[in-house]
């Protein structure tokens, strides 16, 4: 998954009650490092999903899920750096 963010990298994908709901999460790719104030909060934006089988684009809405790190805050900013920071949420199709 993609987004005029940099948002991109889907690791799991389940899909809900919604058909036009699937819930996503991965990495920030680009930039690695978000601040914690986005990765806290409830953020929307408008999103391009890849499909993994088809690679076919899809354009929709991205509502990532707020994401707090436990006492382990080092080894999840070590992990950042490398992989990208954690996400999660939802991506709607349009």
């Amino acid at each position: 998954m993609q987004s005029r963010d940099g948002i991109k990298s889907v690791a799991d994908i389940n899909v809900g009650t919604n058909p036009n709901e699937i819930d996503v999460k991965g990495y920030s790719v680009d930039p690695k490092i978000l601040p914690s104030n986005i990765v806290r909060s409830r953020v929307e934006g408008q999103a391009v999903y890849i499909d993994p089988v088809t690679g076919q684009a899809v354009n929709g809405k991205f509502t990532m899920t707020p994401q707090i790190d436990g006492d382990r805050e080092r080894v999840a900013s070590r992990v950042a750096k490398v992989m990208g920071t954690k996400i999660k949420g939802k991506f709607e199709l349009q």
